[in-house]
């Protein structure tokens, strides 16, 4: 992953990093973990571990690049620093990790991006619920199974909903931000 912090546009390093990788090496533990289920007559459960580690993998190689992009855990360039250092960083890494999609859509919104802006909330609002079906096998990850709420059935919806509300806590954030500076 460090040989593709520097990729420029950064979605071709997202893009491999995303599929390319994880399909190289999900499917060698795929084999593995099926000789192994032959081996050990333990077949019910391959399926489910292989697909919940391709989710850990994507989320852990995002924030590997992510906070490679920013010089912490890189080894044997100019800009590495000690890991005493770099772990110290880590905690606030973690949060503009966290914070990094809805600062990225509040700020489309004061650029008036509007459009580019609920493509990024859709986006979101399908990638999590993957993640989270492919993780729990429950297609609805809301109070009550997603059903409480008539229109949180729809698939999606539950992401879209998280993410917009952290994009207004973003918006409060940054203009109490603006205003004290």
């Amino acid at each position: 992953i460090q040989s593709f912090r520097r990729v420029e546009p950064a979605w071709k390093a997202l893009f491999t990093i995303l599929l390319a990788v994880p399909l190289i090496s999900h499917l060698f533990e795929f084999l593995l973990q099926t000789a192994f289920a032959f081996l050990t007559g333990t077949h019910d459960h391959t399926d489910e571990a292989v697909v919940r580690s391709i989710c850990v993998s994507i989320i852990s190689a995002l924030f590997t690049l992510f906070i490679m992009r920013r010089n912490v855990l890189i080894v044997g360039e100019t800009e590495s620093k000690s890991l005493f250092h770099d772990l110290l960083r880590l905690p606030a890494l973690a949060f503009h990790f966290v914070a990094f999609i809805p600062n990225e859509i509040s700020s489309m919104m004061r650029r008036e991006a509007f459009l580019s802006a609920l493509l990024s909330v859709a986006g979101f609002g399908v990638f999590a619920q993957m993640i989270c079906w492919a993780v729990t096998k429950k297609m609805f990850w809301t109070y009550n199974n997603g059903h409480e709420l008539t229109l949180l059935k729809y698939w999606g919806i539950d992401g879209a909903l998280l993410l917009v509300m952290a994009v207004a806590f973003s918006s409060i954030v940054f203009n109490q931000r603006k205003i004290r500076k």
